[in-house]
């Protein structure tokens, strides 16, 4: 079993009011460079976690995962959190979508802007420091 990384943010790992974790029966999707999606796999959180790149992201591979939550990079090298949102919704996808980013100066403004253009998804923007030693996927 993968080690756990420390610090891993609470956000991340709560998904309902029920106290279950994305780890414990959630379908997680992680859209993002492989990089990303190995490091949230190998935080040991995320057991029935699948990953595809974002240009991979299609109604197909959503339908064959059946995700309950959706995690994705704020920012990344082709794309940003907007990007998937609306592609997610355009899918039809009405399941919960958190954002990781390093802190940012102004949080709730970002996730105001998201929610105002999907508001059919629920979208949550968590913190993570430990991003900001990743290179472009910290910035």
């Amino acid at each position: 079993m993968p080690k756990p990384i420390p610090n891993l943010p609470d956000d991340l790992l709560s998904s309902d009011q029920s106290g279950t974790t994305c780890g414990d029966a959630d379908r997680v999707l992680i859209v993002g460079p492989v990089e990303y999606r190995v490091f949230l796999t190998q935080s040991g959180t995320m057991a029935n976690a699948s990953g595809a790149d974002f240009r991979d992201l299609t109604a197909t591979l959503l339908a064959r995962h059946r995700p309950d939550e959706v995690v994705a990079p704020l920012l990344a090298p082709s794309f940003d959190i907007l990007d998937v949102a609306k592609r997610l919704e355009s899918f039809g996808f009405r399941g919960r979508l958190k954002a990781l980013t390093s802190p940012l100066p102004d949080a709730a403004a970002v996730a105001a802007e998201v929610r105002s253009y999907c508001p059919l998804i629920e979208f949550t923007l968590v913190t993570f420091p430990m991003l900001a030693g990743l290179g472009p996927l910290g910035r």
